[in-house]
Order: structure tokens, then C-alpha cells, then sequence
């Protein structure tokens, strides 16, 4: 009888026992494209010759830049300016020219003088004063402490004493009292004024309230920095903090929510944001004080590494610890799937009952030392020492491995550029150079799994330079670089598996095998 293996294209499975898979699926795939069903060399990526003065890189769109460190951040481009976060230090913007800090704005400190002058005028009646800071990131303080006044027919000199600091570029005064119950706006003055003359009547004072009692500073050493619906989201320990909608500067010391354990990744899915700790999923929903609410998801699974948690094709992909194995998460908004084990997926009943005692412990493929991730171009990035692990989600969620040590990545125009050692590569280019490919097929079993089978012959379909590994019972009987061979006499097991090598460029069709069932 004679098997053909004519698709390569279904992914790695190591999960799961060999012979349970599907033909298509392999047990590794390294440097090769099978996005066509076959076994192709991945080409090489090609030095850019640009200097990079970091490891990590952040292409900002609005001024058409790379942004470069070698801290570790959390990148959020909104409304033109790029803020991010590094669990250390407070929250920054960047223009593209100035790093601003938005997380050191305190309230004015002293509060206002104000005394009724020897002049007549317009103000007759109790009146309240106080003064806010604005700020070269747009940000305006919460206001200073309150100065009352009692004044009749007359006018108001107010002196202010305070010292602004250097990010701020003016003041701003507001006035209660009289005929209006709210503080609206008297004036805003150039910051490095200490007097001001108020003449101005409760018919014609401005309509623009005090809105900033609650203008609190984002917390010190926030991380994971996402955005979602024009809110800001932070994680501080087992606490994450949420900006005014619209206002990234605008924080308040109310506007966080607390799960019970450490908070160890963050991620944005349709309208809300998933909170992970290391063995539990929640859904954050809403967008103010008001409307904010969490609830537990029945998954099950947390994440291992804040950086591995991406958004591609409208799922939430990250990397959990299942079993001391790591698996690559997809979470489509009803169910958890995991990528490296063929999109199994999972609902509460499944996991209750799952034999996690089956899965392999001691293989080291199953530990991810994980460095970044990048989702482009519909496909999932996972940067890990030596490798790294794609997730084709044009092709079904389907995982190989790529040889290489990046430290980072972003998309810039309709490319994938990364970093790697300090030098930047472009990651898709053409480019005549090619990996070589490292492939292992299933266990094929052939009828029952223990019956025995003779092999006699194989043959490949291929061009290029490669090299095939026979394997009957876990060991090597043959390899050939040519397109067929038969194998001695004798060779007997109850499966044959594959190893596919190639030096430099390689195309494999198929593959196929002569075998008889041996009777018992």
C-alpha cells in the first residue's frame, strides 16, 4: 500500500500525542512558509543599514517616526501625540520633538489673596476665589485652595504668590459668588503674573465652569498602557486605572478597578478591556466612573507575560501556562481556543474535565522565554530567545517557528521591520537568501496503532537543497537527499514520521511511502 502526504500546511501540534493528528499538522516547523500547503524556505530578513540607539522601536504614525529605547514600554498613539508607560516613573507624551511628563501636575499652592479695593466697581456680595495651572501638555490642574471676599460696589486686587512650575505656560482664575453659584472663569493670565484687577460683573463673567476638581495625576509607575474608546487604561499591583474619556492628561483617584490578584497582562477586545492575572480572565466594560463594571470570564487561563498579549483579526491573543506547558491563547470574544494545539478550544465544562496529567512535561519547546510580540498583517508575533513563533490567522490560526533572537518589532508602511542585537532588519523583504527549514511530520500509523508494518520505499517531491530523516519507532533508519530510496530489508515498526531539513532554498510537495500490514 502506498500513503502520500500532499499538505503541509496545517501547523504545529506538540501538544497533543503525534499520532492523533491531522496529516497536514506537524510536531515542529521552523524557517518555513506553508502558507501554500507546502514546505517553503523562509527568506532571510535583509539589514536595513539604520542606526538604532534601543532595542525596542514604536513606529509613530502621525510623525512618521520610529521611537527607540532600551526601556521596555507600553505605546499608546492617540490624538496625534504617542504616551507610554514603563512601570516606572509617570506617565509621558511625545510630540515628536518634546517628551512631556503628564504625571508631576499638582494642585496651585498658596492659595489666592484677594482684598476689595478703595476703588468702586462692579462686585457687590460674598465671592470665592480660586486658580488653576495650565500646563504645556494641554493639562489643567485641579484648582487651589478657596479665598473668600466680602465686597461692596467695589473692585477686587488679587495677588497672586505661588512659584509655577516650568511646564506650566499660564493661569487661570475663577470667580463665585454674587448672583452665580458655580466658579466660571474670570481671566487666564500669562503665568508670570502676580496681580490681577477684577471689575468684572456676575452678569458678564464667562459661562466656562471649573470642571477640575478631580484632575488628578496618573498614577506613578503605571504599566501595560492601552487605550479603548478614548480611555486611557494603566495597571498599578492588582488595580487598573482608567483616564477621562477623551482627556489622556485627565486622571482621578476614584477611577480604578481591583481584582483580587497581581495583574500580570492587559488587552483590548471589542468594547472592553481584558484584566489577566495568572490564572483568570476579566472583562472591563464602560468608559467613566459611572458606567464602569467587571466581571470574571469562565475560562480559566491567565497570562504568563504582559508582553505577549496582542489583538490580531479581532481576537485577543497572549501567551498562559497550561500544566507547566506554555500554550498560545485565542480568546474570539465566546470561547478560548490554543493556537499550538489546532485551536482546541475551551468552555468551562471542557476545562472541569480536562486531562492536563496527558500533556507533556520535560520538552523544552513547551517554555516560552518570551522577549515581545507584534501583531501585523493578520498574523501573531511571539519574539522569544532563539525563535519566533508565528500564528498565521489567514491560515486557520496555524503555528511555526522562525530562527531568530528579535528583541522587537513594529509595522511601518506595508512592512514588518525589527530589531535585533541593535541593528534594525526589514522582515519581509525580497531577498534572494533563504533560512533553512526544520520540519517534523505526525506519527502515521496506518490501521490499528499496534499492529506492526513493513516499510520498503519513499518518495519526495521536491526541489532545491534537502535532506530527509526516516523514522520508524521514534528512530532514524535512513536519510536521503535524493527522491527516492528504499529501505533495507526488515524495516518494521508500528509508525513512520519524517524530518525535513534544507540548506538554504527548499520546496517540498510531497511525500510519499510504500508499507505492508505485517499479520500478527
Amino acid at each position: 500500500m502506498i500513503r502520500e502526504i500532499t499538505l503541509f500546511n496545517g501547523g504545529i501540534n506538540n501538544l497533543t500525542a503525534s499520532h492523533f493528528l491531522d496529516d497536514a499538522q506537524a510536531t515542529y516547523i521552523q524557517n518555513a512558509n506553508i502558507t501554500d500547503g507546502t514546505l517553503t524556505s523562509h527568506r532571510e530578513k535583509k539589514a536595513t543599514g539604520s542606526t538604532i540607539s534601543g532595542k525596542y522601536g514604536f513606529y509613530y504614525r502621525a510623525q512618521d517616526k520610529v521611537v527607540t529605547s532600551n526601556e521596555d514600554r507600553f505605546y499608546v498613539e492617540w490624538g496625534g501625540f504617542l504616551y507610554w508607560s514603563n512601570s516606572a516613573g509617570t506617565l509621558k507624551r511625545y510630540d515628536g520633538i518634546t517628551v512631556s511628563d503628564i504625571g508631576s501636575h499638582t494642585a496651585p499652592v498658596p492659595s489666592l489673596a484677594v482684598v476689595a479695593s478703595a476703588t468702586a466697581g462692579l462686585l457687590d456680595g460674598d465671592y470665592w476665589y480660586t486658580y488653576t495651572y495650565v500646563h504645556d501638555t494641554y493639562f489643567e490642574s485641579p484648582p487651589a485652595g478657596f479665598t473668600q471676599v466680602a465686597i461692596a460696589s467695589k473692585q477686587a486686587t488679587i495677588t497672586i504668590s505661588g512659584t509655577p512650575p516650568a511646564s506650566v505656560t499660564a493661569i487661570r482664575i475663577y470667580r463665585s459668588g454674587g448672583l452665580n453659584p458655580t466658579f466660571n472663569l474670570l481671566a487666564e493670565v500669562p503665568k508670570a503674573t502676580t496681580t490681577y484687577t477684577d471689575n468684572i460683573s456676575d452678569f458678564l463673567i464667562s459661562r466656562t465652569e471649573l470642571t477640575t476638581y478631580n484632575n488628578a495625576n496618573p498614577p506613578s509607575g503605571l504599566d501595560m498602557l492601552v487605550e479603548n474608546s478614548g480611555v486611557l487604561f494603566g495597571v498599578l499591583g492588582n488595580k487598573v486605572y482608567f483616564s477621562q474619556q477623551g482627556q489622556p492628561e485627565y486622571w482621578s483617584e476614584y477611577n480604578y478597578v481591583q481584582v483580587p490578584q497581581a495583574i500580570t497582562g492587559l488587552g483590548v477586545k471589542g468594547e472592553g478591556v481584558v484584566i489577566f492575572t495568572a490564572n483568570s480572565m476579566y472583562l472591563l466594560t464602560g468608559d467613566s466612573l459611572s458606567t464602569v463594571s467587571i466581571n470574571m470570564l469562565p475560562f480559566g487561563f491567565g497570562c504568563k507575560d504582559k508582553r505577549s498579549v496582542q489583538l490580531v483579526e479581532g481576537s485577543l491573543v497572549w501567551v498562559a501556562e497550561m500544566d507547566k506547558n506554555d500554550v498560545i491563547c485565542v480568546f474570539n470574544g465566546s470561547s478560548v481556543s490554543i493556537a499550538n494545539m489546532y485551536a482546541t478550544s475551551f468552555n468551562q465544562s471542557t476545562i472541569d474535565s480536562f486531562a492536563f496529567d496527558d500533556l507533556p512535561t520535560n520538552y523544552d519547546s513547551y517554555n516560552f522565554t518570551i522577549k515581545n510580540s507584534l501583531s501585523a498583517f493578520s498574523k501573531y508575533f511571539l519574539f522569544m530567545q532563539g525563535r519566533t513563533a508565528v500564528v498565521d490567522f489567514l491560515d486557520g490560526a496555524k503555528v511555526y517557528y522562525v530562527q531568530d533572537s528579535i528583541d522587537s518589532g513594529y509595522i511601518k508602511g506595508n512592512n514588518i521591520y525589527v530589531i535585533e542585537n541593535g541593528a534594525e532588519y526589514d522582515y519581509l523583504p525580497d531577498f534572494s537568501n533563504y533560512r533553512n527549514i526544520t520540519y517534523r511530520t505526525k506519527n502515521f500509523i496506518d490501521g490499528m496503532v499496534t499492529q506492526t508494518k513493513s516499510y520498503r520505499m519513499v518518495k519526495i517531491s521536491a526541489a532545491g537543497s534537502y535532506t530527509v530523516s526516516i523514522v520508524v519507532d521514534g528512530k532514524t533508519v535512513e536519510t536521503t537527499t535524493t527522491d527516492k530510496i528504499y529501505l533495507p530489508a526488515g524495516i518494521t515498526g508500528t509508525d513512520i514520521s519524517f524530518s525535513i531539513q534544507s540548506s538554504g532554498y527548499a520546496n517540498v510537495k510531497a511525500i510519499a511511502y510504500e508499507y505492508e500490514l505485517l499479520k500478527e
